[in-house]
């Protein structure tokens, strides 16, 4: 064997290493565990406690538990070896509401847990043991070393040995890296309980998809699929910019951003249909980019199929269509053959969607949540274009967030009052819960 390659065996040797390094590194380190002695608790007042946590990872400089405060906490509260079942709950909602509400607030070096007891009890006196467990992830300084160490191996394998694999390579590593963060778990929010329980304010897109997985694999491996596809995303939308500018130079910089973009790839492990609508929009701009190349069929099939998967996800992708009809208007030689294998396809798509829409809710819409979730636009900013029923929502929000209406009224332009209230994220979370507690 010659010295090339074993130099070239020797250097993917390190960078494979370094990949399954990962995953057994990210599964070897303990869950951290705390006792919560009930001298230790303290009263917040109506059924809030607080307890200070002293849960620490084994190398802190790689791994960390992350709070409420910077995303979503991992940690789980326990009573009586039970998890509680709300937790990243606000404040307000422990305070005044309890029955098991929980957040862990704070920074990853210091924080502490507000919470409730399941039946609004006091947890010093009802004899109930309670504890805290928390599996660690990586640290922002851990993450980075973990891709940095082996792309940079990789990169100077190119250096040496010039190869149009290179994205392959360093897309491995990073779906060796990041996948292993996730397996065989998954963080709740909020929100996770709508697209769990197929709730009829969202489209369906993302519990269908979270259906599938748990028929499948189990709704656990979810996080785990989650990241493979963007990974995947990132990868296709590398080769696509290589392909595009015919530079292996363009495609590796283009890979290096996305995967530098850490907060998306973190997204992955929650069960928030964002987790899917990201990697949709990724593939979705990787297809747009290989047309704009070269004529390519698959190309435009997955053009107009993430195109109406995006929507059938989150309505928010509604500016997505807008591409393909770019495409048709700057490549006009190419008008009638994207007609045909971009546009057309998606509007069978979308037509699919409306019928699958109408059979399991009766009706064609991708989603409500316009009349439950946002009222307050509807109601304040364009009553005259409210229906009937935001209207009725309207009423009770106004109703629920009528301590702060002072404050939204004495504001100077119909901008700053939008603003106020789209930040005023408890109220609109309170809103929210009125309208359904009196009306669903």
């Amino acid at each position: 064997m010659s010295v090339r390659r074993l130099i070239l065996a020797a250097l993917f040797g390190i960078v494979f290493v370094a990949g399954i390094g990962t995953v057994v590194l990210q599964h070897i380190i303990p869950s951290s565990a705390q006792t919560i002695k009930a001298t230790d608790i303290s009263h917040n007042g109506g059924n809030s406690y607080s307890v200070t946590s002293d849960l620490r990872p084994r190398w802190p400089l790689l791994f960390e538990i992350q709070t409420d405060a910077s995303g979503l906490s991992g940690a789980i509260l326990t009573e009586g070896g039970k998890p509680l079942v709300a937790p990243h709950a606000l404040h307000s909602a422990i305070l005044e509401q309890g029955n098991g509400r929980y957040s862990h607030w704070g920074t990853p070096q210091e924080s502490a847990f507000i919470f409730s007891t399941s039946d609004n009890s006091d947890p010093r006196t009802n004899g109930r043991k309670y504890g805290i467990v928390a599996r660690p992830g990586p640290s922002m300084f851990g993450a980075s070393l973990m891709l940095v160490l082996p792309i940079a191996i990789l990169i100077l394998q190119g250096l040496l040995f010039p190869t149009s694999r290179m994205i392959y390579g360093v897309a491995a590593i990073a779906f060796a890296v990041y996948v292993s963060f996730f397996f065989g778990r998954v963080t709740y929010g909020i929100d996770t309980t709508i697209y769990v329980q197929w709730s009829e304010w969202v489209p369906l897109g993302y519990p269908m998809f979270l259906s599938g997985i748990k028929t499948v694999f189990g709704l656990r491996w979810a996080g785990a699929i989650q990241m493979a596809l963007l990974v995947s995303a990132c990868a296709f939308v590398a080769v696509s910019a290589e392909r595009l500018t015919s530079r292996r130079i363009v495609g590796i910089a283009v890979l290096l951003v996305l995967l530098c973009c850490t907060q998306i790839f973190l997204m992955e492990g929650w069960l928030f249909s964002e987790a899917l609508f990201i990697p949709l929009i990724i593939f979705n701009l990787g297809a747009a980019f290989f047309l704009i190349s070269e004529k390519s069929v698959p190309a435009a099939l997955l053009l107009a199929t993430t195109a109406a998967l995006i929507m059938f996800v989150r309505p928010a992708g509604y500016f997505v269509p807008a591409g393909i009809l770019f495409l048709m208007a700057a490549q006009r030689e190419r008008f009638r053959w994207t007609a045909k294998w971009a546009v057309l396809p998606f509007i069978i798509l979308m037509g699919t969607t409306y019928i699958i829409n109408h059979g399991v809710r009766g009706n064609g819409l991708q989603s409500q949540v316009g009349r439950v979730l946002f009222p307050h636009v509807a109601f304040f900013f364009e009553p005259q274009f409210a229906s009937d029923e935001n209207k009725e929502f309207g009423k009770i929000v106004e109703q629920t967030m009528a301590a702060r209406l002072e404050k939204y009224r004495s504001l100077p332009d119909r901008t700053s009052r939008i603003m106020y209230s789209m930040n005023d994220y408890n109220s609109r979370l309170d809103a929210v819960d009125a309208a359904f507690d009196q009306h669903c």
